[in-house]
């Protein structure tokens, strides 16, 4: 019988990156010549037939939202020409949440795409990464992953990409959702689902629309906070704001009359929280300045969701209805 075909799109990031010895475990760095995810192709050919693209070659935090968006597009074409069963993005673990949420966001339902990275570099005496590729690969060819949104596969886990976050710096299982679980597991070599993402009512956004991604801030809120930043973001053109806010969404007085200057401005802006779990709640604030709860949202991903709302619209209910969805 002929094998699952599973295309595997290379971002660069500490999966691809190598040390200077094999205890060096933190610090490492990617070599232009040299993709150690293509040295896998050996074991990885025996789960499916494999076609590795080099889509980019950088630190997660160096990448640009627009070459993410090109991989949105990259992936809907690989679909929509059936060249793959199942794609896997290996990607830097930094920015992992986001990318792996900004492609939920633009890809509908249909084959399997599973994000994966690693923690620690491919020339590690542990390293985590081909691990973490095998299992992802085996993820991208199970008809069971196909439909569920966006996976990431890290450490033998499953995630819903619409709630993973990166919780460690380091550690190999630094990556998890504080509430609301993983979705699944991978033990040797088989894969279990405990419960199916909640995908359809969510807002969906096409990766071809015209336009650039508007500008969308995130504001980190503090004791004896200071709205000069707001006021900034404001007068540099920002469409939108996300403040990653203390507590439940908590709006510092000092920042307030700004929040005026932004509605007066079209910006809209979006309280979500620095707390790491929980959703920020509907508050006297959104009524008098025109806010919008993220929800369980953290801020990145509500930057992410916002710049795409944007996109398609300004009107601030419509956006206010998409956070309620998501």
């Amino acid at each position: 019988m002929s094998k699952p075909r599973v295309a595997i799109l290379t971002m660069g990031g500490t999966i691809a990156s190598t040390g200077a010895a094999p205890d060096a475990t933190t610090i490492y760095e990617l070599d232009a010549a040299r993709n150690p995810v293509q040295e896998l192709l050996p074991i990885l050919s025996g789960v499916a037939d494999i076609v590795v693209e080099a889509f980019a070659h950088l630190a997660s935090h160096d990448i640009p939202i627009a070459t993410v968006l090109d991989l949105a597009r990259r992936i809907a074409a690989i679909r929509a020409r059936n060249e793959a069963d199942g794609i896997v993005v290996t990607h830097g673990t930094d920015t992992l949440e986001e990318t792996a949420y900004f492609l939920d966001l633009l890809l509908p339902a249909g084959a399997p795409v599973v994000v994966t990275g690693a923690a620690r570099p491919a020339s590690a005496l542990s390293a985590d990464g081909p691990l973490n590729l095998l299992n992802a690969v085996r993820v991208a060819t199970s008809a069971e992953a196909a439909d569920q949104g966006v996976l990431v596969c890290m450490n033998d886990r499953l995630s819903a990409a619409r709630f993973v976050t990166k919780a460690h710096a380091t550690a190999t299982d630094a990556f998890g959702a504080a509430e609301q679980g993983h979705v699944g597991a991978v033990a040797g070599g088989e894969i279990a689902f405990f419960n199916r993402p909640r995908n359809g009512t969510r807002p969906r956004f096409d990766p071809h629309a015209p336009g650039e991604l508007p500008h969308v801030d995130i504001i980190h809120c503090h004791l004896g906070m200071s709205p000069a930043l707001v006021d900034h973001a404001i007068a540099d053109g920002a469409a939108g704001l996300v403040f990653a806010s203390t507590g439940n969404g908590s709006i510092p007085a000092a920042v307030k009359p700004s929040l005026t200057t932004a509605r007066a401005a079209g910006v809209v802006v979006v309280r979500s929280s620095r707390v790491g779990s929980g959703a920020v709640t509907s508050a006297k604030v959104d009524d008098e300045y025109g806010t919008i709860p993220a929800g369980s949202l953290n801020p990145q991903k509500a930057r992410l969701l916002l710049m795409l709302a944007l996109r398609e619209t300004r009107d601030r209910d419509h956006i206010a209805a998409m956070f309620r969805r998501a």
